[in-house]
């Protein structure tokens, strides 16, 4: 299988203290709202060990038909790529996420309802344990 991470539209962290820190942006839907980000690339985002600093986060949204994470690359994710937080009726479609320590897709609470997540694809390009690592002060 071949992915493309390349986008032409960037959104990235500070890459000179990322891998050191695993501090890195963050964006998000609090409340009510819509999000509709399609076609970009973010990178170096996340922030290891805060709650909610996930990469792409649809953050109690409530119903919201027309948010959509779509198409998007996310490249060294220290958290969640991407987060569905009492949120429904999204669209999670087609995103490629390439070395996210965490899970690649998060349903925060698991009541999150006719959400969908489709298409999308996770990578670990080094092995499942190099991606594996502990969360809010808990062993992996």
């Amino acid at each position: 299988e071949v992915v493309n991470l390349e986008r032409s539209v960037l959104i990235t962290g500070d890459s000179e203290t990322f891998e050191e820190t695993k501090q890195g942006i963050h964006t998000a839907l609090m409340g009510k709202g819509v999000v509709d980000m399609r076609y970009a690339r973010l990178e170096n985002c996340g922030q290891r060990d805060k709650m909610g600093r996930y990469c792409m986060h649809f953050h109690q949204a409530e119903r919201c038909p027309d948010c959509r994470y779509q198409g998007n690359a996310i490249v060294n994710s220290a958290q969640a790529a991407i987060t569905l937080h009492g949120s429904h009726q999204t669209l999670v479609d087609s995103n490629i996420i390439w070395k996210s320590f965490g899970a690649g897709i998060y349903t925060e609470d698991g009541n999150e309802m006719n959400n969908m997540i489709s298409a999308n694809v996770v990578v670990c390009p080094t092995g499942p344990l190099t991606c594996s690592e502990s969360w809010q002060g808990k062993p992996h």
